[in-house]
């Protein structure tokens, strides 16, 4: 008799996962078109050496936001179902927003004394706007994190496109504005993510006032500071394994070949990066709702969806780039950027085994095994800078492109064994 009802749930569970899909990958196609042609007009307008240089000061804004949110935003995802579930949904964002409050302190104190040792080097004002650039990104990515955990993927998805397309064409307005400097792409930057930030104001509104807190356990704040420990040296070791190569060869072969680098690695690196965030959006909290209730077949069902999609769309993207190297160059960057061509299959089988890999490392935090992830993290960043520095050295950015596939690689089979691992402790401590 609870054959209909039970079909009826499935076929309204599974119609609302493809709507979520939808949404997302309509804000992730958006976005990498923005990617696209925000690269292919940047890189007319700007040379290889400013373009290196801004890829550099952006890379210092990553590490700053990952160093401060990171562990904290993957915290949240993760913790999400269950605060929902017991009435804590605001006091998960109160604590959230108490640990990035004294994050963002102690980046200011950094930036203070960045400023005080390389003065000679980095002007007040670069300084101020990557401060700038780092206060939006966080509040940013706090507010896209809680959205996608509540699985509100409309807003979400139209927030993450509409910031896409506001970065580049700020940048270039204030290109056409001020002259052609790195200054003038970074405050770009900032005042597109800014009007984003005021265009969605209402969202981060009615996402701090959802529900009432109907209980505060103290003991959540306890285990959020477990779970985010082993998190906090990821952001140091996860930017050595995606961002260290263009500083590396900056100091090797110049800022010129660091632009022209960073230009093909942010093409290619693209599209891994959309497909495999379109896929982990929708699914990643399918599967935290599922082992939050204890719902194997579906923890299961979602996992295998999960690996099955991942695997198919990154093979088809590293045939794809690979065979359509010359025309991607010929297209999307400027004359002078088109040497990257050679680069490219080597970045996107690299990033497809991210891609992969991040699949894996779902399980871990699923089951809160941080220390897993910190160990293939630390592991993968050792590699990296084993095998990019003698290779950069000596075969300059094809060394770096050809490194990444190996680091990448070493990183996905230590996923997948240590996935495997935290699957198995997490349903032995279930069951006892």
């Amino acid at each position: 008799m609870n054959a209909r009802p039970l079909s009826i749930n499935l076929s309204n569970a599974r119609a609302r996962i493809l709507g979520e899909g939808a949404w997302v990958a309509s804000g992730q196609m958006a976005s990498a078109l923005a990617v696209l042609a925000g690269t292919r007009l940047l890189t007319e307008y700007l040379p290889a050496e400013v373009y290196g240089t801004i890829s550099l000061l952006l890379g210092l804004a990553s590490l700053g936001t990952t160093i401060a949110c990171g562990p904290f935003f993957q915290t949240a995802l993760r913790f999400y179902p269950e605060a929902v579930k017991k009435g804590q949904a605001p006091y998960l964002r109160k604590i959230v927003n108490g640990f990035l409050f004294r994050a963002a302190g102690v980046l200011i104190c950094v930036f203070a004394v960045l400023w005080v040792i390389f003065r000679q080097r980095i002007s007040i004002v670069l300084l101020i706007l990557l401060a700038g650039l780092l206060i939006v990104d966080v509040t940013r990515t706090r507010e896209l994190n809680f959205l996608n955990a509540g699985r509100r993927q409309r807003p979400y998805s139209v927030w993450v496109a509409f910031d896409a397309w506001a970065r580049p064409v700020a940048a270039l307005a204030m290109i056409f504005a001020f002259g052609v400097s790195a200054g003038s792409v970074l405050a770009g930057y900032v005042a597109g993510s800014l009007l984003a930030l005021i265009v969605f104001a209402k969202i981060i509104r009615r996402g701090a006032a959802d529900g009432e807190l109907k209980q505060q356990d103290e003991t959540m704040a306890a285990e959020i500071r477990r779970y985010a420990l082993p998190l906090m040296p990821l952001a140091i070791v996860g930017w050595i394994t995606s961002l260290s190569d263009r500083y590396i060869i900056g100091g090797l072969a110049g800022l010129g070949q660091a632009g022209i680098y960073a230009a093909a690695y942010g093409l290619v690196s693209r599209p891994f990066l959309m497909a495999g965030g379109v896929i982990d959006q929708t699914l990643r909290p399918v599967y935290f709702e599922a082992i939050s209730n204890g719902n194997k077949r579906r923890e299961k069902r979602t996992l295998f969806y999960h690996i099955a999609v991942t695997v198919l769309v990154c093979l088809c993207g590293v045939v794809l780039i690979t065979l359509l190297r010359g025309e991607i160059s010929g297209l999307l960057l400027a004359q002078k950027y088109r040497k990257g061509a050679e680069l490219m299959p080597w970045i996107a089988l690299g990033y497809a085994f991210l891609a992969i890999s991040n699949v894996f490392a779902n399980v871990c935090f699923a089951y809160k095994n941080t220390r897993y992830i910190l160990f293939t993290q630390i592991a993968s960043a050792g590699i990296c800078l084993i095998v990019e520095i003698p290779a950069i050295y000596r075969y300059g950015i094809l060394g770096a492109a050809v490194s990444v596939p190996v680091y990448f690689g070493a990183q996905l089979a230590m996923s997948i064994f240590l996935a495997r691992r935290a699957r198995k402790k997490g349903a032995y401590y279930n069951e006892n």
